[in-house]
């Protein structure tokens, strides 16, 4: 059960479909929910773990490759490739992790935001109350009542 105040999930299903994470109905959902025009599903937390993958793939494969044809043209340009290319590959996959991550954290801020949006009646309320509670400094008004006025002088810089 979820409390009254939680912004809601990224990862809400389709409306009216269930699912359960990692079936094959989520999978068609996810499909579905990539081929609409509108937006109002959140598709990128689904998108991420995928897209990871895929250039983990890519890049293990790449590096792999680039070492046999390394070691093809000649032996030294091999044994250079095989020292070069592995701490290349996973600068790279570690930077497609970082990439993912700000992503999923950049929805986790917009949804906060959101959640703090639709709660900021009551916020404005509580701030209310506690301003009304505490009590007023008139000694600052004066400080910058001087201020103004010696700043409004002719010849004072």
């Amino acid at each position: 059960m979820k409390k009254q105040d939680e912004p809601p999930s990224t990862g809400l299903p389709v409306p009216g479909l269930p699912v359960h994470p990692g079936t094959l109905t989520e999978q068609a959902a996810t499909v579905r929910a990539t081929l609409r025009p509108n937006f109002d599903y959140p598709l990128t937390p689904q998108l991420v773990p995928a897209l990871f993958l895929g250039t983990t793939v890519l890049v293990a494969a790449g590096a792999a490759l680039a070492i046999v044809a390394a070691f093809v043209a000649n032996l030294w340009l091999g044994v250079l490739a095989l020292l070069l290319l592995p701490p290349l590959a996973l600068g790279a996959i570690a930077l497609a992790r970082v990439v993912g991550e700000l992503a999923l954290a950049m929805i986790q801020v917009t949804e906060d935001v959101a959640g703090i949006a639709e709660r900021f009646p009551r916020l404005e309320s509580t701030i209310d109350d506690v301003a009304s509670a505490v009590p007023r400094f008139t000694f600052m008004r004066l400080l910058a009542g001087r201020e103004r006025s010696s700043a409004q002088r002719p010849g004072s810089n």
